[in-house]
């Protein structure tokens, strides 16, 4: 009887440590599977970082040309305000209406020039309203 207590325990212990070894293999292969999806999702992430710098990036390169496009249709009307401005048969009142017209396009381009990436929405929607009132009330 103690013969077959010995070989039972013996049994016993060998079936644990079997079953032991496998529960340690189990968890290496979740732990793996748990760090390829961290990897995975730090990868995915750092993807999403670039796009968002690249979106970005964009977006500012869009602003900088837009400003040399504002810039020169600004400098386009100061031009052609300044030759209304240099005709002698100009009389006083549309004289003083070209310089109002000037001095408010040369407020734009000054606005222009100090505008930043977060407020170049509002900015450009008074240039376009400025250049557009310029155009309507006509050249002389």
């Amino acid at each position: 009887m103690k013969t077959h207590l010995k070989l039972f325990l013996a049994l016993a212990v060998a079936l644990s440590g079997v079953a032991c070894k496998k529960s340690a293999e189990s968890e290496r292969k979740d732990l793996d599977k748990a760090e390829a999806k961290v990897a995975d999702n730090d990868q995915k992430a750092r993807e999403a970082r670039v796009d968002a710098i690249n979106e970005y990036n964009d977006y500012l390169a869009a602003v900088a040309r837009e400003k040399i496009d504002y810039r020169g249709r600004i400098q386009g009307e100061l031009d052609d305000l300044d030759k209304q401005l240099l005709d002698k048969k100009l009389d006083a009142t549309k004289a003083d209406e070209l310089r109002a017209r000037r001095d408010v396009l040369l407020l734009d381009k000054d606005f222009v020039e100090k505008a930043t990436d977060k407020d170049w929405d509002q900015v450009k929607t008074r240039l376009d309203k400025d250049l557009s009132s310029v155009q309507r009330r006509g050249r002389i």
